[in-house]
């Protein structure tokens, strides 16, 4: 009872985006937490006056031809929670895991190493009124082996 109690609260405080019929977005993001270049979609789960709560998954491939020469790329794949404030302009704020998997040369057999990211990001969004988008953002990642890699993004996108 007191869980349906919670979601009630919840419903009440935090409305769901209803001004506009979708929440989803698509966009290109070149450099931030897919490493050169990624494809992500991104969905708006939250919204509460000027404050945004989204989540965003990308996909991207990096050396597409393996040590062999044959089609095996190193894939990345950025999940990133965000909260952003404003609605033309926004200052956006998140966090998240990147999956990343390349082809190994181990005891003379090929195999696929996997590797987690922490990656960071703090940007400047702007929406256009046709439901367009544009980010720039410093996305720092934290990686596995104890690296600290400063990282930009510049992402373009649509809401759809």
């Amino acid at each position: 009872m007191k869980y349906v109690l919670l979601f009630i609260l919840c419903a009440c405080v935090c409305k769901l985006e209803a001004q506009d019929s979708s929440r989803v977005s698509l966009f290109i993001e070149a450099g931030g937490a897919g490493g050169y270049g990624s494809l992500n979609g991104e969905l708006d789960f939250l919204s509460y006056e000027k404050w945004t709560m989204s989540g965003r998954l990308g996909l991207s491939m990096y050396k597409l031809m393996d040590f062999e020469r044959r089609f095996n790329p190193e894939l990345i794949v950025p999940l990133t929670f965000s909260l952003r404030y404003g609605k033309k302009h926004q200052a956006e704020l998140g966090v998240g895991p990147s999956f990343s998997s390349f082809p190994v040369l181990k005891q003379m057999e090929k195999q696929r190493a996997f590797l987690l990211s922490a990656n960071f990001m703090l940007g400047y969004r702007y929406t256009t009124a046709k439901h367009f988008f544009y980010r720039l953002a410093f996305t720092p990642m934290y990686e596995t082996n104890k690296s600290f890699r400063p990282w930009f993004g510049l992402a373009i996108g649509k809401r759809l």
